[in-house]
């Protein structure tokens, strides 16, 4: 059997956790245990084994068109940032190129695209564009190159054509309890 490009994508977004991965835990563990266990996430948008690329839809709303808001589905991918590390991370580089601590297999994506810090005394979490061909966007917003945006929770992050949602520990478990219709305290 030939080995190709799409078969070895599929093969890696099958070995990716999903939302779904992460669900049973928010519901056994109270949000301080889950939080001790699980770092800052980013919920990709295009589901697992679903298209590379997602439409955004929209709807009426009182006369109104808008965009609706993205949400958490089970079978999203999930990428833990920092994950190797209990006290967070200092600097990921995301892009196409293998030499990123996130690897996002997109030809709208830069090698180099965006890099997410963490501020060590407070815990935030910046994102940067690194002066991407097709550049980020924070919330349908592009973000300017060099300039660092703090992210809150449910963030929509755009790299070209790629969307993620931003969570931190506390707000991926609140998300998950919603999801599951469990509010979360």
């Amino acid at each position: 059997m030939v080995e190709t490009a799409q078969s070895r994508e599929v093969e890696k977004r099958m070995m990716e956790p999903v939302v779904q991965d992460y669900l049973d835990a928010s519901l056994k563990l109270e949000a301080d245990d889950f939080c001790s266990q699980v770092g800052p996430v980013l919920v990709s948008l295009a589901p697992a084994l679903g298209p590379t690329f997602q439409t955004a839809s929209t709807e009426m709303f009182q006369g109104k068109t808008s965009r609706r808001r993205n949400q958490l589905d089970h079978r999203l991918p999930v990428m833990e940032l920092g994950r190797n590390s209990r006290h967070g991370f200092d600097e990921l580089r995301l892009g196409r190129s293998e030499d990123n601590h996130l690897v996002v297999s997109d030809e709208t994506v830069s090698a180099r695209h965006a890099r997410l810090f963490q501020v060590r005394t407070s815990g935030a979490i910046f994102i940067e564009d690194l002066d991407s061909t097709n550049g980020s966007t924070l919330n349908g917003k592009p973000l300017l190159p060099g300039r660092a945006v703090e992210l809150a929770d449910g963030d929509l992050l755009g790299f070209g054509d790629t969307f993620f949602l931003f969570y931190t520990p506390r707000g991926f478990h609140r998300a998950l309890r919603r999801l599951a219709g469990q509010a979360a305290p």
